[in-house]
């Protein structure tokens, strides 16, 4: 009970400017916010998860078909390893 009233003693207390003020603030402020949040590139946590999944099913499908071509990161280094050493070794 003296919550309530105290809460109301306070409120009475301020004077209408300034809650005016601070009504216009707010709006302002609010408004301000919604502009530039809206500019963003954001996405909710929900769509960055299926992203992600997707992202994740992908690579492992191009690792897939890069193991049916033959294609593997070892075998790409070491085919640009020995094909630059194979410039050095030929002396003739």
């Amino acid at each position: 009970m003296f919550d309530k009233k105290f809460k109301k003693m306070v409120e009475d207390s301020i004077p209408q400017p300034v809650i005016d003020v601070t009504k216009t603030v707010e709006t302002q402020v609010k408004s301000f916010l919604q502009r530039n949040l809206s500019k963003l590139d954001a996405v909710s946590q929900t769509e960055f998860k299926n992203l992600a999944k997707s992202i994740t099913k992908l690579a492992k499908r191009v690792e897939v078909l890069e193991e049916k071509a033959g294609i593997t990161k070892k075998a790409t280094k070491t085919s640009q390893t020995k094909t630059k050493k194979a410039p050095a070794s030929k002396q003739d």
